[in-house]
């Protein structure tokens, strides 16, 4: 029986007042070049591969990165809905990589927290060589970013995330690696909208159901467990949620704990199974009627095999699956992907938005930040003050956004790949790119109902700041 099937059975079984338990414990100066990318050789299937130190400063048209899945539609394009590791198409921010620099990547989508861990060599998992899990299936500890064992690689590229670092996450990069490649780089890349899917055969599909933040923060609490608690038809409502360490779970709990009163959750990239100190969202004994899935593929594929689910997953993967009973909510009357780039022209770059050489804290109630300790080399650490985002107060955009981070090490790249990385920052912050050559991410706009893609470039205020710190910290 499977996990849904399971829950769908207790539901119809046991009296509702038992299952709804809510008690918690411009110019760019790039000269471009079109040159095919390799082919990739076969991944390897063992934990970790005996490799020289310095495999990573060899020059190389082949780059390997994975971690966050809410950004790979936009680093991707469509191969991210078919292939783990993915190779990018064109139009997307990686394919256009490719074009300016002749160096294909292959992204691993492994979730934020996991990449992370990747990232910093950690135990816990399979490093860069470790083979990429399927999609919609958590990785284990022999899991990585799947690198072709010909390249001979000991870290990764280029890591994705959403939830931005922490001190034990830095600290742990410095302890491993500190030695060959300094420090971690953070720096914050684009914005994704998070989308509310849902899959209920009694609401024709050209309708578009609205929820409230009201709504979403009863079904997240376990209050509402029935559809007929949002004004529609009886059907038992499943709520999916990931089970994986998540960036998206981080900015959906960003934004559930500034219009949630009093709900007893918190910010977190866990929903459920944090390391101490760290918290879940939902700290208590989960109702019977929530579902975990990994990956926002697996949250969308749960979505749509379950009539009366609803689950959180990035825009552009909840666009993919639209058609027969499934749809995507506006939220408070706002589309998350129409009105997405008046969310990021709102979101500047200023000292009450970034936080330099800071960290992330998610130890209980909403995330804050705290300086960081140890840094090596100061200002290559740019985080996004996740109060920055958490309900932006537009007008007309959307409110349920992430911010998500490319993280770089500041060392061991070698001038070639160093100079090729830089390109990747200053590519995503040249806004006249965003519509052009980059088709799966829209520019910011001022101008309602623009959006198309479910992610957008950050503005005009990011730019500058965001390609000196690359050049100035992401070396050799």
């Amino acid at each position: 029986m499977s996990k849904t099937a399971f829950r769908r059975f207790l539901l119809t079984s046991i009296p509702a007042a038992l299952i709804a338990t809510t008690s918690f414990a411009g110019a760019t100066g790039i000269t471009r070049t079109f040159v095919a990318g390799p082919t990739l050789g076969a991944r390897p299937q063992t934990q970790r591969s005996l490799v020289q130190r310095d495999a990573n400063s060899t020059p190389r048209t082949t780059f390997v990165a994975g971690g966050a899945t809410l950004p790979a539609l936009a680093y991707l394009g469509s191969s991210a809905l078919s292939e783990n590791p993915g190779i990018p198409v064109s139009g997307s921010v990686l394919g256009e990589f490719l074009t300016l620099t002749g160096v294909t990547t292959q992204y691993c989508q492994t979730g934020s927290g996991f990449g992370k861990k990747v990232f910093d060599g950690d135990p816990g998992a399979g490093g860069v060589n470790g083979p990429c899990a399927a999609l919609g299936t958590s990785p284990g500890t022999t899991n990585g970013f799947g690198a072709p064992a010909s390249l001979g690689l000991t870290d990764p590229d280029i890591t994705g995330a959403d939830a931005p670092l922490a001190q034990s996450e830095y600290s742990e990069f410095i302890t491993n690696k500190g030695g060959t490649r300094l420090e971690p780089v953070e720096l914050p890349s684009i914005v994704g909208s998070i989308a509310l899917l849902y899959n209920d055969p009694d609401i024709p599909i050209q309708t578009q159901v609205n929820l409230t933040d009201a709504q979403i923060c009863g079904i997240v609490e376990g209050k509402i467990t029935n559809w007929s608690q949002l004004g529609r038809k009886a059907r038992a409502l499943f709520f999916v949620y990931r089970s994986d360490g998540s960036g998206t779970t981080f900015s959906f709990s960003n934004h559930l704990l500034a219009v949630c009163t009093a709900s007893g959750l918190n910010t977190s990239q866990n929903f459920t199974g944090a390391t101490p100190p760290n918290v879940d969202v939902f700290p208590g004994t989960l109702p019977l009627n929530f579902v975990g899935e990994s990956g926002n593929v697996g949250v969308t594929d749960e979505v749509v095999a379950t009539a009366g689910a609803v689950g959180y997953v990035e825009a552009a993967n909840a666009k993919s699956a639209v058609g027969g009973s499934v749809q995507f909510a506006k939220v408070n009357e706002r589309d998350p992907i129409k009105d997405l780039p008046q969310s990021a022209a709102v979101l500047t770059y200023d000292a009450k938005n970034i936080s330099v050489d800071s960290a992330v804290v998610t130890t209980g109630g909403p995330a804050t930040v705290a300086a960081l300790t140890g840094v090596p080399k100061a200002g290559c650490v740019l985080l996004t003050n996740p109060s920055a985002y958490a309900n932006i107060k537009s007008s007309t955009g959307y409110t349920i956004v992430a911010v998500t981070n490319l993280l770089f090490s500041a060392s061991g790249n070698g001038s070639t790949n160093a100079a090729n990385l830089q390109t990747l920052i200053t590519e995503l912050n040249t806004p006249s790119l965003f519509g052009n050559q980059i088709t799966t991410v829209n520019p910011a706009s001022k101008t309602t109902g623009t959006g198309t893609t479910g992610y957008s470039a950050l503005g005009a205020s990011f730019n500058a700041k965001l390609k000196s710190t690359a050049k100035a910290c992401i070396h050799v």
